[in-house]
């Protein structure tokens, strides 16, 4: 099954919060900012935005190069529950 970009979001608005691409694409903070500066960002007042067809257009990059980024994937946790394995 092909990903396509333009199937990918398509309930969200054009500019996305950084915080809310991070969410989209289930990444913490600091996967955020480093699809902030990969992906073209717009400053609205204090805060940073992305588009969201380059996010979406990342994320069918990403899956169809069959990549897993460490910071999309969840750790495995022990027995003790503190994400040391």
């Amino acid at each position: 099954m092909e990903i396509r970009a333009e199937h990918l979001f398509v309930n969200e608005p054009d500019l996305l919060s950084l915080g809310r691409a991070a969410e989209l694409v289930g990444v913490g903070r600091t996967k955020k900012y480093e699809l902030a500066s990969i992906l073209k960002t717009v400053k609205v007042g204090k805060e940073m935005r992305v588009f969201k067809r380059d996010l979406a257009e990342y994320v069918v990059e990403n899956v169809s190069k069959g990549k897993r980024d460490k910071a999309a994937t969840p750790q495995k946790r022990n027995e003790k529950g503190d994400g040391k394995c």
